[in-house]
C-alpha cells in the first residue's frame, strides 16, 4: 500500500507511475507548495523571512570596503592555497636567516683562530674543530 511520509493517508498511483518512499500526497504536496509560496512573497516585505537584515548588509559593507583598501597580500592569504604557498616561502626564510646566523658565528670563530695563528698560537685541535663545524655547516 502507497501511503503519504506526512500524513499516512492512502495514495492511489496509476498505473505507469512509481510511488516512492517519502513522497506526499496531493493534499500534503499542494500544502507544501503553498507555504513556498508564501515564503517567497514575504521577501517583499520589508520584514520578510528572506529579506537582507542589517547585518547582511554590514558584512556586504566591510567586504566592499575590505576589497578598496586592501593590499594584495591581505587578498591573497584568504585563499588557503596562498597562505600554505606563503607560509611554505616564510618557512624557508626563516631557515635561510637561522643558518646565515650560523655562517657568522663560524666565520667569527675562524677568524679568532686565524688570528691566533697571527701571533704564534698552533691550536691544532682549534683549527680542526671549526674546520669540521664549516664542513658539517655546508653539507646541510
Amino acid at each position: 500500500m502507497n501511503e503519504c511520509a506526512n500524513c499516512n493517508k492512502s495514495v492511489y498511483v496509476p498505473d505507469g507511475y512509481e510511488f516512492n518512499e517519502g513522497d506526499l500526497c496531493t493534499s500534503c504536496l499542494n500544502d507544501k507548495v503553498d507555504r513556498l509560496q508564501a515564503l517567497v512573497d514575504s521577501a517583499d516585505e520589508p520584514n520578510g523571512s528572506l529579506m537582507w537584515t542589517s547585518d547582511h548588509d554590514k558584512i556586504l559593507a566591510r567586504q566592499e570596503e575590505q576589497w578598496k583598501t586592501w593590499g594584495i597580500i591581505e587578498v591573497a592569504v584568504l585563499n588557503p592555497n596562498v597562505a600554505s604557498y606563503m607560509e611554505h616561502w616564510e618557512n624557508r626564510a626563516v631557515k635561510a636567516e637561522a643558518r646565515i646566523g650560523r655562517f657568522i658565528k663560524l666565520l667569527d670563530a675562524a677568524s679568532h683562530s686565524l688570528r691566533s695563528y697571527q701571533y704564534g698560537n698552533s691550536a691544532v685541535d682549534l683549527a680542526k674543530g671549526i674546520a669540521d663545524s664549516i664542513d658539517k655547516e655546508l653539507i646541510l
